[in-house]
Parts: C-alpha cells; sequence; structure tokens
C-alpha cells in the first residue's frame, strides 16, 4: 500500500462522519436529548481526526499520481484548494466539540450545538465538493472538467 491508496481509503472517512454527526446533533436538538448530543460530539472529534490524516496523506498521494499519465492537474490544484478549506472547517467543528464538554450550563451547551450543526453543515459542503473534484482527478466522466486524450485513431 502507497500514500495515494491511503489517501483514497481515508478521505471517505471524514465525510461519513460528518454527515452521521449532523443527523445525531439534529436528533439531539428535537429530542432535547443529552447523551446523543454526546455520540454526536465524539463523532464530530473523530471526524476533524480523520479529516486531518486525509489532509496529510494527501501531499504524498500527489507525488504518486503526479507521476501517472491522464491526470487531470486543474482538478488536481481545485482539490487541494477546496480541500484546506473543509479540513480547516471540519477541525473547528471538532474543536469546539471538545469545548463542549466543559460547558456547564445546559442552555450553552444547546447553543453551541445548535451553532455546531449549522457548521457542520458547511463542512458537509465543503468536504462533498472537494471529494467530487478530488475524484475528478483521474475519472473524468464524473465532472465538467473533461480532459483532452490522444486518439488512437488516425
Amino acid at each position: 500500500m502507497n500514500y495515494a491508496h491511503l489517501h483514497l481509503i481515508l478521505n471517505h472517512a471524514p465525510l461519513y462522519c460528518l454527515v452521521f454527526a449532523f443527523c445525531l446533533s439534529m436528533y439531539s436538538i428535537r429530542k432535547k436529548s443529552d447523551e446523543v448530543a454526546k455520540i454526536a460530539m465524539f463523532t464530530f472529534v473523530i471526524a476533524a481526526f480523520m479529516s486531518m490524516g486525509t489532509y496529510f496523506s494527501g501531499e504524498s498521494a500527489e507525488s504518486i499520481i503526479d507521476t501517472l499519465r491522464d491526470v487531470n492537474k486543474k482538478a488536481f490544484q481545485d482539490h487541494e484548494k477546496i480541500a484546506k478549506i473543509a479540513n480547516v472547517l471540519t477541525i473547528l467543528n471538532g474543536s469546539i466539540c471538545l469545548s463542549w464538554f466543559f460547558v456547564k450550563s445546559e442552555y450553552t451547551k444547546r447553543y453551541i450545538l445548535i451553532g455546531l450543526t449549522a457548521l457542520s453543515l458547511m463542512s458537509i459542503g465543503y468536504m462533498s465538493k472537494a471529494a467530487n473534484v478530488g475524484g475528478q482527478i483521474r475519472h473524468n466522466e464524473i465532472g465538467d472538467v473533461l480532459i483532452d486524450l490522444p486518439s488512437d485513431k488516425k
């Protein structure tokens, strides 16, 4: 296994963790369940750690993929820019979640949870966009950006 393989394995985890944690946090807000909110907070923290792993494996994966033919260089650049934003938002979300555990006021905890739920939507959006653009690096069939490949026909 190389870094490109590791990056591909890790890159799905932050997005799915974010979506799962978002659903849990929405449920906990609706039902006013502190237990479900705790699980949501832990899941947001896991998403942040997985996001860091994905981000740090990206540079090494790029050096491997860069040597291959038929790679969409524009998608590389776009993916890297969007992934940085997604990573920052996800880590911010996870960091705020850690502070949630130290807040004593139930009133304050509730509003932190609501804010985190809103922030997680932005994280999900950017993480989804990063995943889509990342897929276009080698799979031009999934995006708007098409690579002009040399034709075998003469």
